[in-house]
């Protein structure tokens, strides 16, 4: 439902005021209003917001289109982009405050930058990882605060090493997960106990898997270049079969079974990197939203600010996308 327009006559209005939702005033009052919860606050009038700063051309790739001019956002590296682990939420300032609450709303979108420690990802990496794992437990938590709730279900269909599942669960919410190596379905299995859900198995055959309604799916699928990449990513680069357009098929189909998978106004979160192969750049983030978007609501993207960014990766993103009812 589309939220109507400031313009319009009173009558045509939501009964409770949303602009009071946005300042965190009346937020529980303005929720239970059917017309304010289902609106799409993209459209939300933002005409008194101070008018952006130009931004990098990372941030506003062609592909995906720009940013909306009548928002605040910060600039990469800007030392207002605070990091997750010390960011301040307060209830008077911050659409986050009691988002932890199931009965609270959640903001549609999340920061537009954000800085990432690689010490934390180090640190948090369980001992029988033998590579980096795509995110820090905060930027899973981040994810979860803005787009579920208590008892919410959370779904990652590229496992890894469980770290979606582990943060889903301490953050009480029941984690499904679904990894196609078997060394790291165990390790998950160790690492969450006998709690959630974790099916060994190709996350390309999601459809068949009895996966269930969810109601947040986070996840980094592996990445994979245009050029000079003939191991395949989804058959745990194991065989030589690797091409890229059948690639982002095959991506584009087990998105579309998440979405079959994800109640109405549910989020996909996709983290998901441009990837530098000597002088060219792969642009797989800015793919992956090309494809979906015909499919889901692009709700925009995060740029994530690693403090030690390695050299292959060009722009390192949180893509977010919503199923409309």
């Amino acid at each position: 439902m589309a939220l109507p327009d400031p313009d319009q006559s009173p009558g045509s209005r939501p009964t409770r005021d949303y602009r009071a939702w946005l300042a965190g005033k009346d937020r529980e009052a303005c929720w239970n209003d059917t017309a304010v919860r289902d609106a799409d606050l993209t459209r939300i009038d933002r005409s008194e917001a101070p008018p952006a700063t130009e931004t990098p051309p990372e941030l506003l790739p062609n592909e995906v289109g720009a940013l909306h001019r009548s928002t605040r956002h910060r600039l990469r590296g800007h030392p207002n982009a605070t990091p997750l682990t010390q960011r301040r939420r307060t209830a008077g300032t911050s659409l986050l405050a009691g988002a932890a609450d199931p009965g609270a709303c959640h903001a549609p979108q999340m920061e537009r930058v954000v800085n990432i420690s690689a010490d934390e990802l180090v640190a948090e990496r369980p001992e029988a990882a033998s590579e980096d794992v795509h995110f820090t437990q905060a930027l899973v938590r981040e994810v979860l605060e803005r787009h579920s709730s208590l008892g919410d279900v959370v779904l990652d269909p590229f496992a890894g090493y469980g770290t979606t599942l582990v943060v889903s669960d301490q953050m009480g919410r029941k984690p499904i997960g679904v990894e196609l190596l078997p060394e790291r379905a165990k390790l998950i299995r160790q690492r969450l106990g006998s709690n959630g859900v974790v099916i060994e198995g190709d996350a390309r055959q999601l459809d068949r898997l009895e996966i269930g309604q969810v109601d947040l799916c986070l996840t980094s699928p592996p990445y994979m270049s245009a050029v000079d990449h003939p191991q395949n990513p989804l058959t745990g680069f194991s065989t030589l079969d690797g091409d890229y357009s059948t690639y982002l098929d095959e991506l584009l189909s087990v998105f579309l079974a998440v979405k079959d998978c994800l109640r109405d106004a549910g989020y996909l979160v996709i983290n998901a990197a441009n990837i530098r192969t000597g002088d060219v750049v792969t642009p797989l983030a800015w793919d992956i939203a090309h494809i979906l978007r015909p499919h889901l609501a692009f709700r925009g993207e995060t740029y994530l600010q690693w403090d030690r960014p390695l050299d292959f990766i060009s722009g390192d993103y949180c893509l977010v996308f919503q199923k409309l009812s």
